[in-house]
């Protein structure tokens, strides 16, 4: 039976998917959520302003007006009813862009807490691999001593 032997680069990059996978699952178990293949879609605030329908609606309340109902001077009898829908208009956006950002800072909670869950796994990784590595070396030390004195 022959043994397959992957190259070093190979087993390094199935190492390093192994550690993603397992740290995925550790921080699925403490509440997180990792990220998965499909990206988060990050959306914009694009309010709804129905512009077209707005002018639409004036344009036909001054087509009610009676033709000799203003003039130069007296502008003004839209111009209560003008006043009042935009400050409706501005409302929703108001109202619109609340629920956006409540939202958002939801999304922006659940992210922060995902990545702040990484760096404590990233840091714990860290320390132990310090510590695998200093176990790696006093071995190598002590092997390389003891291989040099029954050269002798």
């Amino acid at each position: 039976m022959r043994k397959l032997v992957l190259p070093i680069r190979d087993k390094m990059t199935r190492l390093r998917g192994l550690r993603t996978r397992r740290r995925d699952r550790r921080v699925a178990a403490l509440g997180g959520l990792p990220y998965s293949s499909e990206p988060v879609k990050v959306t914009g605030y694009v309010p709804s302003l129905r512009e077209e329908e707005r002018v639409a609606m004036i344009e036909q309340y001054v087509a009610r007006l009676m033709p000799e109902a203003v003039d130069e001077a007296t502008g003004y009898p839209l111009d209560n009813l003008i006043n009042a829908m935009a400050d409706l208009w501005l409302l929703d956006v108001d109202e619109q862009y609340s629920r956006f950002r409540s939202e958002a800072t939801l999304r922006l909670g659940e992210a922060q807490a995902v990545s702040e869950q990484y760096s404590v796994l990233h840091s714990y990784d860290r320390r132990r691999l310090d510590e695998v590595e200093r176990a790696l070396e006093t071995v190598l030390s002590q092997v390389t001593e003891t291989h040099g004195e029954r050269g002798r």
